[in-house]
């Protein structure tokens, strides 16, 4: 799942009119630890799989690549290099990479720069907002049901 390039790497086209080497690397769905010659790659399923996880059962990076290591290698008779740090920095990048495709900014014709500081922004459900979740006539309600329509704030975010 996290592997050496030149390992999963053999048939990368070299021509002068192929695509960039990252462009060839996600196309078959290898995500590459960097931008600039990538010499360490982890599949598009194994993100996702510790993605979910961490979400699910709260697996840490630390546990899920010692995982990835024990079954690599259980008897401890091979020192396998450490990619721990690299593994982190892929980790990152997806998260920040399917967040931006979540809130549909992944297409920006801007690019990733020109996305303004709101737009990842989600609208809580729970707090009023004007023809979304409240009534119409809202703002003529009697005095004793005006609380229905009031916004409450708290540090913790309970309400």
């Amino acid at each position: 799942m996290l592997a050496p390039v030149q390992a999963q790497w053999k048939y990368v086209c070299h021509s002068e009119s192929a695509q960039p080497h990252i462009t060839q690397l996600l196309c078959v769905h290898l995500f590459p630890a960097t931008t600039l010659d990538p010499k360490s790659a982890a599949t598009f399923c194994m993100l996702e799989y510790f993605q979910m996880l961490s979400f699910e059962s709260k697996v840490s990076a630390w546990e899920f690549y010692d995982t990835i290591a024990f079954l690599t290698d259980n008897t401890g008779t091979c020192v396998l290099k450490d990619r721990y740090a690299i593994l982190l920095q892929m980790i990152c990048e997806w998260c920040f990479v399917i967040q931006m495709k979540c809130c549909g900014q992944g297409h920006h014709p801007g690019g990733i720069q020109a996305t303004e500081a709101s737009a990842c922004a989600i609208l809580c459900p729970a707090c009023p907002h004007p023809s979304r979740n409240l009534p119409v006539g809202w703002k003529n309600s009697p005095l004793e049901f005006q609380y229905f329509y009031a916004i409450f704030l708290a540090i913790d975010a309970n309400f």
